[in-house]
């Protein structure tokens, strides 16, 4: 009964999220669109800009190509982004590409929040989603920013300045959002993007101790990490299936070293999973930036979590993931960008039903390519 009335609820909120895009796209006058690099915006000038970024960690982290790009191209302007509750435990790896970060409240001092923010007058507004988005429509509507960027999708008229946005099932998503440089003048294929992770000091030596207690347990030099789940239980493979995964690591690879990353919510499902299997639990940390440092210093990578996958690409760590794929219309998944994975895809089911055999198998294929 409660879960007919969440999905009920959910019904609700998705009418009302379609009634108010309606509303927010009544604009007088019709977006320019820019389909190649073009001098819109002259990179010399002092401009104040504003991003969008208020959702997902990993939606934060693979804007950090656009954002280091923008930053140093821009020398002379100021970039403010506002984030959300959930993605702003990851600003570290923005930080220096920005001037201020922001989160986007989800209580009464939104008010005054959205008045500050118009009262800086920005220059450019530029919306980093490549779905349409209430919220980005209100907040581009209420700021009111001299000039507005987005990629073409159906809110498309809110802004003044659209971007083709390429096909979700060819193209990245960094691949993607990276044209919304073209109004600066700046060809995305002209850069040699990548992920990156900047971790803070405090982060690393946590993280050095941690493996410095761990190498004086086991001296074995290969780390498989397996974060067990994402960040919702569709996003679980199951405890069985890395208990029998482990298993077979153990057997067939006596030299590698498996180690679990789980949240307090998964603690006892870790425990039941290291009584039968031989594997190391590893320390819970107290933010993202120590549990991203612990993930750097292993040598291999098991994940349901996109986050996760876009930290293996960051630190170029090879990884094996896993998808659950409902249906075509959110495009290719958000596989690691420029570094090496193998991928397996559970479509319109359960990721627990994707076999045990095939991520062993998956794994054997991605350790064998690395020169060791």
């Amino acid at each position: 009964m409660k879960k007919i009335f969440k999905n009920f609820l959910k019904k609700i909120e998705l009418k009302l999220r379609a009634s108010f895009l309606s509303f927010v796209q009544l604009k007088d006058k019709s977006p320019r669109k820019i389909s190649k690099p073009s001098e819109i915006f002259d990179k010399n000038k002092e401009w104040k800009i504003l991003i969008l970024r208020q959702d997902r960690i990993g939606d934060l982290l693979i804007s950090v190509p656009l954002l280091k790009t923008l930053k140093q191209s821009l020398k002379h302007s100021t970039i403010d982004i506002i984030l959300s509750e959930k993605n702003q435990v990851a600003k570290s790896c923005i930080a220096q590409y920005t001037d201020s970060q922001c989160v986007l409240p989800k209580n009464l001092s939104i008010i005054s929040f959205l008045y500050k923010l118009r009262k800086k007058r920005y220059d450019i507004c530029i919306d980093l989603f490549d779905n349409s988005s209430a919220t980005s429509s209100f907040l581009l509507k209420f700021i009111m920013a001299k000039n507005t960027i987005g990629l073409e999708k159906s809110n498309a008229s809110i802004y003044d300045f659209i971007i083709p946005l390429k096909d979700k099932n060819k193209h990245h998503i960094i691949d993607r959002i990276a044209d919304l440089l073209f109004p600066f003048n700046i060809d995305p294929k002209e850069l040699n993007f990548e992920l990156e992770y900047k971790l803070p000091g405090s982060a690393l030596d946590f993280a050095k101790e941690y493996f410095s207690q761990f190498r004086a347990k086991d001296k074995r030099k290969i780390i498989l990490a397996i974060n067990i789940a994402g960040s919702s239980e569709s996003k679980f493979w199951g405890q069985s299936n890395n208990i029998a995964f482990i298993k077979e690591i153990n057997k067939f690879f006596p030299d590698i070293a498996v180690l679990l990353f789980g949240t307090k919510s998964y603690l006892e499902t870790l425990k039941e999973i290291q009584k039968e299997a031989k594997c190391f639990i590893a320390a819970l940390t107290k933010d993202f930036n120590q549990y991203a440092a612990l993930l750097s210093f292993c040598n291999f990578l098991l994940t349901p979590d996109t986050s996760a996958v876009h930290l293996a690409a960051a630190f170029k760590i090879p990884c094996i993931c896993l998808y659950n794929i409902s249906d075509g219309k959110f495009g290719l998944p958000w596989t690691p960008y420029k570094s090496p994975y193998e991928m397996l895809s559970a479509k319109n089911e359960s990721l627990s039903n994707i076999p045990v055999s095939s991520v062993f198998e998956a794994f054997k294929e991605i350790y064998l390519k690395e020169d060791r």
